[in-house]
Order: C-alpha cells, then sequence, then structure tokens
C-alpha cells in the first residue's frame, strides 16, 4: 500500500496513537521522577561534584582504574577521550584518589600533575529551570508567529505537536537508557527546537501555498524534508564514530533520537494532522456533490 494513502486512510487513528503516545511518554517522564526524585542521569557538571583529568602520559586504562576506585566511590565515571582519563564523581578526594592509583599502579603521580575541576549543583538546577520555561515561551511564540504568517491554526497546531514529541520522545529514551547528560544536553535540546520549527514550517508552506493536490503536496515536502534530515543524520552519525570526544558523542547521540522522532513524526503525526483537519472535509465535501 501506498505509504500515503495509508497515512490518509488511517489519519484519525494514527493522531490518537501519537497523541497517546506522548501521554505515554510523559507519563514515564513523571512516575520516575516521583519514584527515584530525578528524571535524567546527570553527570557532574549539573548535580554537582568533580572531575579529575590524569594526562595521557601516564597511560592508565579507564576500566582498571573504574574497579580499583568503584567500591570507595560507587558514583564515579571513567572514561577516555583524546588519550586523557576522566575520572568524574560527586565527592572525590583528588589526594586519595592520586594515592590509590599510585599504589595500585606503582606510579608517582602528585596533585600538581592532574587536573581537578569543580562543578556546582546549583548552576545545573539553574539551567534546567531556566530551559524548561525557554520551551514554554518558544511554544507560545512559534504558535504567534506561525498564526500570522500563515494565517492558520491547524500548522501552529502541528508544529507545537511536533516540537512537543520530538523533545518527549528524546526525553523519553535518554532517560529510560540511563544515559547520563551534562549542560551541553541543553544545547542539544536547543537545537531540537530551532530543526522542528524548521522543518515544519516546509511541509506548512508546502501544504498552504502550493498548488496541487494534497497527495503532490505531501510528496514534495517529504522530498525536502527528509533530504535534510537525512544529511543530518548521516552526519551526526559519523561524527559520532569518528570523533573521540565525550561533549560530541553526547550531542550527536541526542540529535541521533530526536532526528529519528521527528522524522516519525514528520510523516505519521503532521501529515494526518493536516489530512483530517483541512483536507477531508473538503474531499468528502467533493464526493458528495
Amino acid at each position: 500500500m501506498d505509504i500515503i494513502k495509508f497515512v490518509k486512510k488511517y489519519s484519525k487513528q494514527l493522531i490518537i496513537f501519537n497523541l497517546l503516545l506522548i501521554v505515554a511518554f510523559w507519563g514515564f517522564l513523571i512516575y520516575k521522577k516521583m519514584s527515584y526524585g530525578y528524571i535524567f542521569e546527570k553527570d557532574v557538571s549539573i548535580k554537582g561534584g568533580y572531575i579529575i583529568v590524569i594526562p595521557k602520559e601516564v597511560n592508565l586504562n579507564p576500566t582498571d582504574i573504574y574497579k580499583q576506585l568503584s567500591t570507595i566511590y560507587p558514583d564515579i565515571r571513567v572514561y577516555e577521550t583524546k588519550g586523557l582519563v576522566y575520572i568524574e564523581g560527586s565527592s572525590l578526594d583528588a589526594q586519595r584518589v592520586v594515592d590509590i592509583i599510585n599504589k595500585k599502579f606503582n606510579l608517582n603521580l602528585e596533585i600538581k600533575d592532574i587536573e581537578i575541576q569543580q562543578y556546582d549543583s546549583y548552576f545545573g538546577s539553574i539551567i534546567f529551570k531556566e530551559f524548561i520555561k525557554l520551551v514554554i515561551i518558544a511554544l507560545i511564540l512559534v504558535s504567534i508567529a506561525v498564526l500570522i504568517r500563515m494565517k492558520n491554526k491547524v500548522s501552529a497546531l502541528a508544529i507545537v505537536l511536533t516540537i512537543l514529541f520530538d523533545l518527549s520522545a528524546t526525553a523519553f529514551l535518554v532517560s529510560m537508557l540511563g544515559y547520563p547528560i551534562s549542560i551541553i544536553a541543553f544545547i542539544a535540546f536547543l537545537m531540537i527546537l530551532g530543526y522542528a520549527i524548521d522543518n515544519n514550517i516546509v511541509l506548512a508552506t508546502n501544504i498552504l501555498k502550493e498548488e496541487g493536490t494534497f497527495e503532490d503536496k505531501v510528496k514534495l515536502s517529504l522530498k525536502v524534508g527528509y533530504l535534510m534530515e537525512a544529511t543530518t543524520l548521516i552526519v551526526l552519525i559519523v561524527t559520532y564514530l569518528i570523533v573521540n570526544a565525550k561533549v560530541i558523542h553526547e550531542l550527536a547521540f541526542i540529535l541521533i533520537i530526536a532526528l529519528l522522532a521527528d522524522a516519525y513524526f514528520y510523516l505519521f503525526g503532521n501529515i494526518p494532522l493536516y489530512y483530517e483537519l483541512l483536507f477531508k472535509s473538503k474531499q468528502e465535501l467533493k464526493e458528495n456533490e
């Protein structure tokens, strides 16, 4: 069956299904918050703590370090980026860490040989609260802007639902997978906002302004929209696999999830909405004439 015919045939069911998905995503996030006290696993840049950076000249294996330190600091994370070994924890004692490493690996490290970074949890909590406010303001302003520009309530509704779906689906998967986020995650979520808005402006413009049948307008929109998403997705996957940097990995990981969610909702969320609320009644009216 042609995918567009499928979307048209089951447009109402798809709208209901997607709304239930959004509710389910938020239900999971609320449940996790109430049950565990948090939604996302957070690294020290948000929850506060220390990062100890061991220079590449020391040549230690992150797994070996983790085995030695995890019994004393259960919440630590140890990873390697560009030859540097990073040890993250909420209550690390730098001198004790150095002493353990020296003893277990027969080294002569000193405090001056390592880099110590300290993060305050207050800063991370402020960013999280401000981000929620920013999302709400963005939804309101974008809706008003689309209403003024397109003079169409369905377009405004479609963009709001897309933003909600993309953010909810991404937050759900990141939370469910237990992927630890840092401050860079908020930048990724802001990029999701911009991408969702841009892609849906293209869709709204084609459907409302272009000549032709509903199917022709949708096909044109899919060609443009999916070309943008496919090229971006390829770049992100290659970046994730090639660039050995924690910040880049986190940014690419979150954006890959968001793009896949947006690609789904672009076809199975927005197009059923436009068809059901704008075109279906007109088509039925023509058929009855």
